[in-house]
């Protein structure tokens, strides 16, 4: 495995305001790396710096050793590079269906993205059920499948997941993490998540990084920050 993402030094914020202070964090392509923190910890701006939404003031983001910062969101998913944001962001007037399209809208294989489409529907059987319905109709947990799916339809390199089980019952929250460990597993997709659930990121994660104040404070194998007694107080209630 190789370096698919290497973020270093990056210092990037909105206006005024700095957030990322000098933040370093790599991505090997075939793995699941988690970014937990608390709130305002600076964890959607690393995503949003990823994936060329808020630009980079220092440092440097590589993407299999090219700097990728700078260009645009297109850019982004022309490198494969997906992001499913927090408060999954569909089409609400379209339908399952015609969401699923557009996440393919750089694509040139209608065989294939029809194939894909099948595919995500063996994947998320609800969203077969609910094909024809409008994605601003459907349950929480039912748009978080569909944002998700429609980021594959794109045959990401990288999936950005930020906030992935953010207002879903846990039973759903669950069915989208064993949905994205089977991602990674069977079809080698590569995962940065954001993730407020440290357990559920932790126990997800091959490694993991602590973000505080636009910083990295701790970063190691996932299994080993779990039983990290400053992570048990700061993180996982214990």
């Amino acid at each position: 495995m190789g370096a698919l993402l290497t973020l270093d030094g990056v210092e990037a914020g909105y206006g005024a305001m700095q957030v990322l202070k000098g933040v370093s964090i790599e991505v090997q392509e075939g793995e699941i790396v988690a970014l937990i923190g608390a709130n305002g910890a600076g964890k959607t701006t690393t995503l949003n710096v990823i994936s060329n939404v808020v630009p980079v003031r220092a440092g440097r983001v590589r993407w299999r050793e090219e700097l990728s910062s700078g260009g645009s969101i297109v850019d982004t998913v022309r490198r494969g590079i997906i992001h499913v944001p927090e408060g999954r962001r569909l089409f609400a007037d379209m339908t399952v269906l015609e969401n699923l399209e557009m996440g393919a809208f750089l694509r040139h294989d209608p065989p294939g993205v029809r194939s894909d489409i099948e595919r995500m529907f063996a994947l998320f059987p609800r969203l077969q059920e609910r094909q024809e319905q409008r994605a601003g109709s459907l349950s929480g947990g039912e748009q978080q499948m569909l944002a998700i799916a429609r980021g594959l339809m794109a045959h990401p390199r990288l999936l950005l997941l930020d906030e992935p089980s953010l207002g879903l019952a846990p039973i759903i929250s669950q069915q989208i993490f064993r949905t994205v460990r089977e991602l990674n597993q069977t079809q080698g997709v590569t995962v940065l998540i954001v993730e407020q659930n440290a357990h559920a990121a932790l126990g997800l994660a091959h490694r993991a990084y602590v973000m505080e104040t636009g910083c990295i404070t701790m970063s190691g194998p996932a299994a080993e920050l779990r039983d990290d007694p400053r992570v048990k107080a700061a993180y996982l209630g214990e």
